[in-house]
């Protein structure tokens, strides 16, 4: 009986796997995306104009932890100073380079926090167009190129381009979650 269900079961497979299956692939570069649709370009100029800013303020950090680690260096310096004032120059540095490195390390992570944002608006909105296109298009799937680790498809249609200008075109509204 065994040996009739794998007979069976070994045919079904064998006339299955004659059967192709033709689907119509969509992908998209959501990089490319976003680094050139109108959106994304202001977004990266407005967190370079930022970072920019808050480079400066740093910036004057920076020149007086040089200033005082200049001084601490100084042999001839350190040789007048008194212990008491050495020590405070001391603190004083360490002081001023923790302030730096903790102003580096929320610059970067503000910096990161908002770009992230960004990018995820554009790219919810980007989904909703690729959604509309792909429904448009009769498409089967649409792969995102750089995530998906898409690394071959035979038959596909690219829709980066076609987002890219649909996007800067039009205004996708994003729906609202009500909770």
């Amino acid at each position: 009986m065994s040996n009739i269900i794998k007979a069976i079961v070994a045919t079904l497979l064998l006339s299955l796997s004659s059967v192709s299956f033709a689907a119509k692939i969509g992908i998209i570069d959501m990089q490319k995306v976003i680094l050139n649709v109108g959106e994304g370009k202001a977004e990266r100029s407005k967190l370079e104009r930022q970072a920019k800013q808050k480079g400066k303020k740093l910036e004057k950090l920076k020149a007086q932890v040089e200033t005082l680690g200049k001084e601490l260096q100084n042999k001839e310096k350190i040789a007048l100073m008194s212990e008491s004032v050495l020590k405070k120059k001391a603190q004083a540095f360490q002081t001023k380079l923790r302030e730096l490195q903790q102003g580096e390390r929320k610059m970067l992570v503000e910096i990161k926090k908002q770009e992230a944002k960004a990018t995820d608006k554009i790219a919810q909105k980007v989904t909703i167009l690729v959604e509309q296109m792909a429904a448009k298009e009769s498409l089967d799937a649409v792969f995102e190129t750089s995530n998906a680790g898409l690394m071959y498809a035979k038959d596909y249609v690219d829709l980066t381009s076609k987002v890219i200008k649909i996007y800067d075109k039009t205004k996708v509204k994003l729906a609202k979650n009500k909770k």
